[in-house]
């Protein structure tokens, strides 16, 4: 991400509707990433439960609508050995 332009602003940040992983800031926008390992391809949808997604839409919603002038993003990162190439990100992005 870094290598994108984005700056990383906190790991492991408690937000107001709990805990984001990673948070990245490029110009005036947030990028909120929640961060999961995988080590098998069988469990990727399981490594991520509805209430996790939900905080993390939540944490978007809310700072997007206290802070207007920036964009907020939010995504899952899988990281773990069955990742083919570990500086290459792969992100789920999560709508609302």
């Amino acid at each position: 991400m870094c290598d994108l332009g984005w700056q990383l602003r906190g790991r492991r940040k408690k937000l107001i509707n709990g805990e984001v992983d990673l948070i990245f800031k490029k110009q005036k926008s947030y990028f909120f990433i929640e961060v999961k390992y995988l080590n098998s391809s069988w469990n990727i949808f399981e490594r991520v439960t509805f209430d996790q997604k939900r905080k993390l839409i939540r944490n978007r919603v809310y700072y997007s609508l206290r802070f207007k002038e920036f964009n907020f993003l939010t995504a899952i990162a899988f990281v773990g050995p069955l990742i083919s190439d570990p500086n290459n990100l792969n992100l789920i992005h999560l709508e609302e």
